[in-house]
This record gives C-alpha cells, sequence and structure tokens, in this order.
C-alpha cells in the first residue's frame, strides 16, 4: 500500500474528512441561495429571492451544524463513545427541501 492510501486510510482523520465535507455542503448551498438571489434581484421573480434567502439560511445552517457535529464527534471519540445521527438527519431534510423548492421555482418561472 502506498504512503497515500495508508494516510487516506488513517482512522484518526474521519472526522477532518467529514467536517470538510459538511463545509463543501454548506459552501454549495450558500452560492445556490446567492444564484437564486441573483435570479431574483430587480423584482422580477421575488419566489426567487426568497428561496435564495432560504437556501443561504440553509447553508449558514449546515455549516454551524457542521461545526457543533465536529466538535461533538472528537470530543466522543477521545472518550470512545459511539455519535449520534439527529444532525444527519436535519441536513438531509434541508437537502431535501431546497431540491423540491427549486424545481417548483424553476418550473413556475422559466
Amino acid at each position: 500500500m502506498s504512503a497515500e492510501k495508508r494516510e487516506a486510510a488513517r482512522p484518526g482523520l474521519q472526522w477532518e474528512r467529514t467536517r470538510l465535507a459538511w463545509d463543501r455542503t454548506a459552501l454549495s448551498f450558500a452560492a445556490f441561495g446567492a444564484l437564486l438571489m441573483h435570479l431574483g434581484h430587480g423584482g422580477s421573480h421575488l419566489a426567487s429571492l426568497g428561496l435564495g434567502v432560504g437556501t443561504l439560511c440553509s447553508g449558514w445552517a449546515v455549516h454551524v451544524l457542521g461545526r457543533r457535529r465536529y466538535r461533538r464527534g472528537v470530543s466522543l471519540r477521545d472518550r470512545g463513545v459511539a455519535s449520534r445521527r439527529g444532525t444527519l438527519a436535519v441536513v438531509s431534510v434541508l437537502s431535501a427541501l431546497t431540491a423540491v423548492l427549486s424545481g417548483v421555482q424553476t418550473i413556475l418561472f422559466h
């Protein structure tokens, strides 16, 4: 096994990789929210503006939840306790809701 694969497989880095995934998800939400806000700018599509603000807020929530989960996970790992999955359910609901509302917005306004 190469040194790169051994480094990637190190068991102590799961929480760090997971935190980076949460950060990427939050950034994606924020970018999509900003795009929707841009589409709604000028008053032509107020639904896009509202959905953009909501998506931007969802991105912020994902970021906060991801950081909180990371700190809790590292603390639990250090104590040898398993983590809970409640935060993942919240982000899944936010993602699904954003996808559905974006689809509706696309169908209605384009």
